[in-house]
């Protein structure tokens, strides 16, 4: 499971090589819980590597949901935070077929809810990019859980609870792999948002 969990980890840095960029944020109501997604709890894994503005790190979880009929779990969502050269970034994934239009709303435990417009989509799923100040990172070290929401193309609402147990311990801590190498990035660079909102604090 470790292993599986490292993959991810690298795939996810291998996709996030390069990107840049602020997604919109604005206050919303507060989304209604679902129970439609038995979701698996996965594990903050810490994987660095080189870039061209200096050493990139990216502590990142994957949840997964169990599906009848089908042996491994299935990917659901991600969550990452990248570290290059003193700038943070917060960044979700989630999968294809999503309703880009209704973005995605995120909230961390009982804090205020945000709606999070979406930056791109490539073939590993649609991303979410927000800027991270300090607040954030220690909201997010001293935090359970985060909520997402979004809908699907036939309009169904789902909602993912990622945990933050082990964030903080991941994300100071010493990187699961180092990589010797810059993976070359498969990710076209965001356009740039044509207003700026008040990104979740």
């Amino acid at each position: 499971m470790t292993k599986f969990l490292l993959k991810s980890a690298l795939v996810g840095l291998v996709a996030l090589m390069g990107i840049s960029g602020i997604a919109m944020a604005q206050n919303t109501a507060t989304p209604k819980p679902q129970a439609d997604l038995q979701v698996l709890r996965g594990k903050w894994v810490k994987v660095c590597g080189p870039e061209a503005s200096g050493r990139m790190c990216m502590t990142t979880i994957d949840a997964f949901i169990e599906v009848k009929g089908v042996k491994k779990p299935l990917w659901l969502a991600s969550a990452a935070v990248r570290d290059v050269a003193k700038t943070k970034t917060i960044l979700f994934r989630v999968p294809l077929q999503v309703r880009l239009d209704q973005g995605i709303l995120m909230r961390i435990d009982g804090g205020k809810v945000s709606r999070v417009n979406f930056q791109f989509c490539q073939d590993i799923g649609c991303w979410v990019v927000l800027p991270a100040n300090d607040k954030m990172i220690n909201r997010l070290k001293k935090g359970k859980a985060i909520v997402l929401q979004f809908s699907d193309m036939r309009g169904k609402t789902h909602q993912v609870e990622i945990t933050l147990a082990g964030f903080s311990k991941a994300f100071g801590g010493k990187p699961s792999k180092i990589l010797a190498q810059q993976p070359a990035a498969n990710v076209a660079a965001p356009a740039k948002a044509s207003k700026k909102g008040d990104a979740p604090q």
